[in-house]
């Protein structure tokens, strides 16, 4: 049996958290890498958020499309106006969507909290 001193203890505990405060930023700063590959993993795993991504992209590759036709005079420009508004209407609320699904949520919400005391 060992016997531990409240002296002891209180010596102890007073080292490591002057250890945890000397090195705050360094464990913050890792702690914040580790969570920014959680979050990135669990994006490109999320089969709805996918699904939102690939839409957008297919969009954006519609305008590269529509704007090279337009250049070349294939096709009329109020076609093209028309069209990439379209597009560009589809993609915002594709946008929102993908936001309105990531946020919030609890690796989102450790993100913030570990980057207050880094600012």
């Amino acid at each position: 049996m060992v016997i531990l001193y409240e002296k002891e203890v209180y010596v102890v505990f007073l080292s490591i958290h002057n250890k945890l405060l000397d090195n705050k930023n360094f464990i913050l700063k890792a702690m914040m890498n580790q969570l920014l590959k959680l979050q990135t993993k669990v994006i490109l795993t999320k089969a709805d958020i996918v699904e939102i991504n690939e839409k957008i992209s297919e969009l954006v590759t519609q305008n590269h499309l529509l704007e090279r036709l337009q250049t070349k005079g294939c096709i009329d420009s109020a076609i093209f106006v028309e069209r990439s508004n379209r597009h560009n209407q589809k993609n915002e609320e594709l946008r929102r969507e993908l936001i309105q699904r990531l946020e919030p949520d609890g690796i989102s919400n450790s993100i913030r909290e570990t980057q207050s005391p880094l600012e």
